[in-house]
């Protein structure tokens, strides 16, 4: 008849098994999008499943109890803390924390429960440890179970199912021993029935609550994921019982020194257990294992879901040519890879490599390469190339095997964009056909990829050469009134040069052009910073007037004084090419009036002229229209400027104009909340 310390230890390596599978199962789905959240959740599983591993050990090998001990105290920790980190506070508080500081911590934990678990079980210290971490984590619990909405209860009620049903049993032993007068003796190293049981029963929930949380990034938990979660967990199975029937062995073969070896056999195994997991190449064996008993190598969804994240991680460092060589690699299990564009007929430039060989030049030649891969539509292996029909010369910048492995075109709109290379991969084979066509569409979306990134980029470059030679136009309309205003100081200066107000005033007129052309400059670099500053319209506009008497309109102000929090040298550009173009309309006699008022939260600013006017159908019309000019000298581009000036200040242009009436120019501004 079986016995209960038997029984509560075939529940413990039961447990043990099950929550090996499923931290094997969320670590695998979570992938490349776990986040702090997953961790912790992954971590509390972990824990459990090596509590219950080393809780059942200690029948076989009693040395084993310290260890235990100390995983038995990392159990109501990690479940601790994975409740903690569903509640706001902590985590801010965590997060306000400095990293050194949080190094601290963290070692200061984990000395206390290294230093609780040397100390027997019957122990008050130990027993004290386990019971305020266990504590903690159902305070926890129930913070969080007041502060969860209907949504949230839904997600998480199992999961805290389960953890009332592992953090209870340590809550209860720590209590048995602080409250009995003999110290709790009765209590063992071993497994305890009535956690093991409970262990047991909070399986199934933590299964449904994995399915629940979203916010933990989880896949669904089905399909080839599941499968392989479940080959893991029943290998990890085989190992343990094979682990524990060497450690009996050695037990019974020497007496003597059994506790001891039989500890050090039974670490180095888990050691090793986790090494040879963590292989890239024993997970590809395996995942090929898998691929022969289910009929299919990959699971298509989430090859498709990491090939995206991975390609679109823009947050990362890398450029988009290092990552689709990650991309596709990882799929095949492939070390590396370089990537070549086609920038020409038969011409291509290297844009990334990782793990291989850098070649001699980036721009490389290969037109009967190309011809070839565009005609096998596919990977192929270079050390076939050679064998290859029409296959061309060895190039000189093509890696040779075995580092190089593969090569693939990339396919874009039926037409050859480029080619990549992959290095060789963690375990040496020939690609099947699975794996042919898998990587077939890979290369054609990382080509959509490219080719996308390219055009972005040259319509950035456009956009970029569309605005100089857009400030470049402007400025050239700029220089044309500015060699006006040199020209007409210059012709007044062979008759007035002579004269002490004149010689003042040109001084004055060559600081302006001087400023300026300097401004023009910064204009055209694209320089103007554009700050804000408390503006005094009025005496702007009164700047705005210029210093050549026989050209300076006059002001007529509403106010003394009108403030506003603007960018007083682009309002100033503006008013100058509406004066201009007022003066250049009346054939430079005026008259010309500049105008400001406040009107409804509003600065309105207004360039009056004399001028002959023109049609209200052809103002609408042709006003702000790029080189539409009337003026035999003119460039069309001043109310253009003016408008776009104005606009990048928030406001708005307006132009109102009637044969024989004139025009006025109207600038509207929202009188900003620096406005007094």
């Amino acid at each position: 008849m079986i016995t209960p310390e038997q029984l509560a230890t075939w529940c413990s390596a039961l447990a043990a098994v099950t929550f090996t599978a499923m931290w094997l199962l969320a670590s695998r789905s979570t992938g490349g999008q776990r986040n702090a959240a997953a961790a912790r959740l992954e971590t509390a599983l972990l824990a459990t499943a090596l509590a219950s591993a080393l809780g059942a050990a200690t029948r076989l090998t009693p040395a084993a109890g310290p260890v235990a001990r100390a995983a038995t105290l990392l159990e109501p920790f990690a479940w601790g803390l994975a409740l903690a980190g569903w509640l706001e506070r902590p985590n801010a508080v965590w997060e306000g924390i400095s990293t050194r500081g949080r190094r601290l911590l963290l070692l200061a934990g984990l000395a206390l429960l290294l230093g609780a678990s040397l100390e027997p079980s019957q122990a008050t210290a130990y027993a004290a440890v386990r019971g305020g971490l266990a504590a903690c984590g159902l305070a926890a619990l129930a913070v969080l179970l007041r502060r969860l909405d209907e949504d949230g209860f839904w997600k998480l009620k199992y999961w805290l199912a389960a953890a009332l049903a592992v953090l209870v049993p340590h809550l209860v032993a720590a209590g048995r021993v602080l409250l009995a007068a003999t110290g709790g003796a009765g209590l063992s190293d071993g497994p305890e029935l009535g956690r093991a049981l409970l262990t047991l029963l909070a399986a199934p929930l933590v299964l449904v609550s994995l399915r629940r949380l979203d916010e933990t990034a989880l896949l669904p938990l089905h399909g080839r994921a599941a499968a392989e979660g479940a080959l893991l967990a029943a290998l990890v199975t085989v190992y343990g019982v094979a682990v524990g029937w060497l450690t009996y062995e050695i037990r019974v073969a020497s007496p003597g020194t059994s506790g001891d070896l039989a500890l050090a056999v039974g670490l180095g195994a888990v050691l090793a257990l986790a090494l040879i997991l963590a292989s890239g190449s024993v997970q590809g064996q395996l995942r090929r294992l898998l691929g022969r008993v289910f009929g299919a190598r990959f699971d298509y969804e989430r090859e498709w879901l990491r090939f995206i994240e991975t390609v679109g991680a823009t947050e990362a460092d890398d450029g988009l040519p290092l990552r689709v060589i990650r991309a596709v690699g990882e799929a095949v299990d492939s070390t590396g890879g370089a990537v070549w564009l086609r920038t020409g007929r038969d011409r291509y430039e290297l844009q990334a490599i990782r793990n291989l060989d850098r070649p001699p030049v980036s721009l490389v030649e290969a037109p009967g390469l190309a011809e070839l891969l565009a005609r096998i539509d596919g990977p192929l292996e270079l050390d076939r190339l050679a064998a290859a029909a029409d296959s061309p010369p060895w190039p000189d910048w093509l890696p040779r095997p075995p580092r190089g492995w593969l090569i693939l075109p990339l396919v874009h709109r039926g037409a050859l964009t480029g080619l990549m290379v992959l290095a060789e991969p963690r375990a040496a084979r020939r690609v099947g056909a699975e794996e042919r066509r898998l990587l077939r569409i890979l290369a054609r979306e990382a080509a959509s990829y490219l080719a996308e990134d390219r055009a972005t980029r040259a319509l950035a470059e456009a956009r970029q050469f569309t605005a100089f030679s857009r400030r470049f136009a402007f400025i050239t309309h700029d220089l044309k009134n500015v060699v006006a205003e040199l020209a007409l100081a210059a012709a007044n200066a062979r008759r007035h040069l002579h004269d002490p107000e004149f010689r003042a005033d040109l001084v004055r007129t060559l600081d302006e052009v001087v400023a300026r052309l300097r401004g023009l400059l910064d204009r055209l670099r694209g320089d103007v910073a554009g700050e804000l500053d408390e503006v005094d319209l009025v005496r702007l506009l009164a700047a705005a007037r210029g210093s050549r008497p026989a050209r300076r309109p006059r002001l007529v102000a509403a106010e003394n004084s009108l403030r506003a929090r603007i960018d007083g040298e682009r309002l100033l550009a503006a008013v100058r090419h509406l004066v201009d173009n007022a003066f250049e309309a009346t054939g430079e006699r005026g008259p010309v009036e500049l105008a400001v008022r406040g009107e409804r939260g509003v600065a309105v600013i207004e360039v009056r002229d004399g001028g002959p006017g023109m049609p209200t159908t052809a103002c609408e019309e042709t006003a702000f229209r790029p080189f539409v000019t009337t003026k035999p000298e003119g460039l069309g581009l001043g109310l253009v400027a003016a408008r776009d000036l104005v606009e990048g200040l928030g406001g708005r242009l307006e132009v109102e104009s009637r044969p024989g009436r004139g025009t006025i120019a109207r600038i509207l501004l929202p009188r900003f909340e620096g406005v007094r």
